[in-house]
C-alpha cells in the first residue's frame, strides 16, 4: 500500500493534466460560444451546441485513454503515479487489465458528470480516511495502489 498523502498529491498531479488536457481540447468550444453570444441566431446557436457536443466528447475519449491505455501499457501507471512511484494493481498483486481500469475511469467520469465535480472533493476525503488509502472507484473497479519501490 502507499500512503494517503503520496496518493493524494498524485492524484491531484494527474487531476491537473487532465484539467490542462480538457481546457485545450475545448478552446474550439469556446471561441464558437463568444461568437453566438455576439451575434446570436439560430445557426450561431446550433454550430456553438454540435461543437461542445463534440468537444466534450473529445475531452471524455482522451480522459479514459489517459486513464484507461495509458496504466494498460504502462505496468498500471499514469503520469503521476510513474512521478510519485506508485501503480495500480489487482486484487491478488497482479497487474491491472482494461476491464477494471475502464470500470474506474467510467465511474469517475460518470460521477465527476452527476455532481459536477463535488465527486473530487469526496473521493480526496475517501483516501485520506480510509484504511487501505482506496478510493470509491477503486474499489469498485477492485483495484489498489502500491508503491513500486515495494516490489524490490
Amino acid at each position: 500500500m502507499t500512503s494517503g498523502s503520496h496518493r493524494l498529491v498524485a492524484l491531484m498531479f494527474d487531476l491537473a493534466l487532465m484539467i490542462i488536457l480538457a481546457i485545450l481540447l475545448l478552446t474550439p468550444s469556446i471561441f464558437v460560444f463568444i461568437n453566438a453570444l455576439v451575434d446570436s441566431n439560430y445557426w450561431t446557436v446550433s454550430v456553438c451546441f454540435v461543437v461542445a457536443l463534440l468537444s466534450g466528447g473529445f475531452v471524455a475519449i482522451a480522459i479514459l485513454l489517459y486513464q484507461v491505455a495509458l496504466p494498460y501499457y504502462w505496468d498500471g501507471q499514469t503520469l503521476g503515479m510513474r512521478f510519485f512511484k506508485m501503480k495500480y494493481v489487482g486484487e491478488s498483486g497482479e497487474p491491472c487489465s482494461v476491464k477494471p481500469l475502464l470500470i474506474c475511469s467510467i465511474s469517475t467520469l460518470a460521477l465527476a458528470l452527476l455532481t459536477v465535480g463535488v465527486y473530487f472533493f469526496v473521493e480526496f476525503l475517501t483516501i485520506a480516511g480510509s484504511a487501505g488509502h482506496r478510493s470509491f472507484v477503486d474499489t469498485v473497479a477492485r483495484l489498489y495502489v502500491v508503491d513500486t519501490d515495494s516490489e524490490n
